[in-house]
């Protein structure tokens, strides 16, 4: 196999019967992956703490999402805005229901509701 000398033609050799032909370079894909798509796909199923001999301690999240929406919920009751409150309430309950968290998303369901009356 060679590249010729402006690099767009390939000369293949097949292994079954020896003969030769020549190829675009469009046309020609390499057996073996480049060594940075093997490295990334080598360490692509580690962890950081299998990769890297350390656990990443900024994945650790502080807060859940929906405590966080709940926290704003009540700054907007607080600045007097309840339809915007009890619309980041609900969001905050459905983010309850999807972590499973069914008592926490049934309280902030409540004060969606009460903000609504």
């Amino acid at each position: 196999m060679g590249v010729s000398e402006y690099g767009n033609l390939v000369t293949v050799e097949y292994d079954d019967d020896g003969s030769q032909e020549q190829l675009t370079i469009d046309n020609v894909k390499s057996l073996e992956p480049a060594t940075e798509i093997a490295v990334a796909a080598a360490t692509a199923r580690l962890s950081d703490e299998e990769a890297l001999g350390t656990k990443n301690s900024d994945e650790d999240a502080l807060f859940e999402d929906y405590d966080l929406v709940a926290k704003l919920a009540e700054l907007k009751e607080e600045a007097g805005d309840k339809s915007e409150a009890s619309r980041l309430f609900q969001e905050a309950s459905e983010l309850a229901m999807n972590a499973g968290k069914m008592k926490m998303a049934t309280e902030l369901s409540m004060k969606a509701a009460a903000l609504e009356e």
